[in-house]
């Protein structure tokens, strides 16, 4: 192995002509003062050694000291990128599941709304916009609010929780899904799902199967029931050009309750929905501080240009979406043929609706990708308060939740893609996010 010097010498040969001769002996010149000097180099050498190692040691000790800070500080391991990885602290004392035998445990009031247990919704629909009229889940007192657990490999058993909460003269129901992994002590995120026009709680479980999903990956679900109607249309959200009852308030009764009764992080709540379940996410967004980002699918663009604090947003929209059309409508007021309000019904152009939200949250900065071979995925970023808007647009993509496939549903509602699947895009992008203020 050749050393520095060029002809594999060490050292370098001396152009002073003192030191080594060609055959690697030193010249009798070069004797005197030689063992002295050798003397003097092992003292220096030791010395050397060890300020190194005391240097060496002191280094040690910082790098291990700020690991440990680290480690309990709870940041070592965590992914950069996401908002699991900022958990905020543990409840005190541990929330644990209500139970009908167990008192203490029976959900909180939060003030003039009650919890009270409700039996199971029976199942309607599969469809995320079912036309049929449906009635409000009965109360029945008797019942335990505990109604029973999915069992499903990829979500262990969790627990599901039929409720009602009463809201100003009228009981909403509602069901919450929480994984098998809840404690009562470590906080968990909470995702809220909207159901379309007409649809239950069981239908939107059923046909977007965000529930166990998200299960799976320590969320907890919560999907509440829409009102009956008293207009003459299915049962709808209350979003403008759809009068009805307090929507906003009900939700936001709702999930005060269940952060006062389950671990629930306030910080990590996240809503999505379909057709006007994705407009009354956007619309709860316009009106609350509540969520951390929401993920409307087929409708953003049923809600006009609102004004608020930055709010990250996941959009997917078909463009052959015949129910919510992508460019948007004129002069379409009904409904299943029932009238609605024309001063404020609105259907938008989505291109329109995915602007308006990137100057809400002051983004900067797009960039496009093609995942073949039907989606087109556009991202703004750059905005204000760690916010970003991202668009699915999915090319001959009907009304429909992207990843479940043509299930029965295409020749009414279109072609749902298979190339992403929603519950998992969304899930990603949740994690992405954690409220700040």
């Amino acid at each position: 192995m050749a050393h520095p010097g060029g002809d594999g010498t060490w050292p370098p040969p001396d152009s002073s002509g003192s030191g080594h001769d060609h055959s690697g002996q030193l010249r009798p010149e070069d004797q005197i003062g030689r063992g002295q000097q050798g003397r003097d180099h092992p003292g220096r050498r030791r010395s050397a050694t060890v300020v190194r190692f005391v240097v060496l040691m002191a280094l040690a000790g910082v790098v291990t000291f700020g690991l440990f800070a680290l480690y309990f500080d709870g940041q070592l391991g965590a992914d950069p990128s996401s908002a699991l990885g900022k958990r905020t602290q543990p409840c005190a004392p541990a929330k644990f599941i209500a139970s009908p035998n167990n008192t203490d445990a029976t959900p909180a009031s939060t003030g003039p709304p009650t919890v009270t247990p409700s039996q199971t919704t029976a199942s309607q629909s599969t469809s995320s916009d079912s036309l049929a009229t449906n009635s409000a889940v009965p109360t029945d007192t008797s019942a335990g609010d505990v109604i029973g657990q999915v069992n499903d490999d990829t979500v262990g058993n969790p627990t599901v929780i039929d409720a009602q909460i009463s809201v100003g003269a009228l009981a909403r129901s509602y069901r919450l899904s929480l994984p098998a992994t809840y404690d009562g002590a470590r906080p968990i995120p909470l995702v809220v799902l909207l159901a379309g026009t007409g649809g239950t709680i069981d239908s939107i479980e059923a046909y977007t199967g965000l529930p166990d999903a998200a299960l799976s990956r320590g969320y907890a679900v919560v999907t509440p029931q829409q009102a009956p109607s008293a207009d003459g249309l299915p049962t709808h959200w209350t979003v403008p050009g759809f009068p009805g009852a307090s929507d906003v308030q009900f939700v936001q009764s709702m999930v005060t309750s269940l952060e006062a009764t389950y671990c629930i992080d306030p910080q990590r709540i996240y809503a999505t929905g379909i057709s006007s379940g994705a407009a009354f996410s956007t619309y709860l967004a316009c009106q609350t501080t509540m969520f951390a980002a929401i993920a409307p699918v087929s409708g953003l663009n049923l809600i006009r240009k609102c004004a608020g604090e930055p709010e990250p947003v996941l959009v997917f929209h078909g463009t052959s979406d015949r129910i919510v059309p992508y460019a948007g409508v004129e002069d379409v007021y009904t409904v299943s043929g029932v009238l609605t309000n024309p001063d404020s019904f609105y259907n938008g152009p989505i291109d329109s609706s995915i602007r308006d939200w990137t100057e809400r949250d002051g983004c900067t900065r797009t960039s496009t990708a093609r995942l073949e071979p039907d989606i087109t995925v556009t991202s703004f970023t750059g905005c204000r308060n760690e916010s970003e808007v991202v668009f699915y647009s999915i090319s001959a993509g009907g009304h429909t939740w992207p990843g479940i496939g043509d299930a029965g549903t295409d020749d009414q509602l279109g072609h749902s893609t298979t190339t992403i699947r929603a519950n998992d895009v969304m899930l990603d992008f949740f994690d992405r996010h954690i409220m700040t203020s």
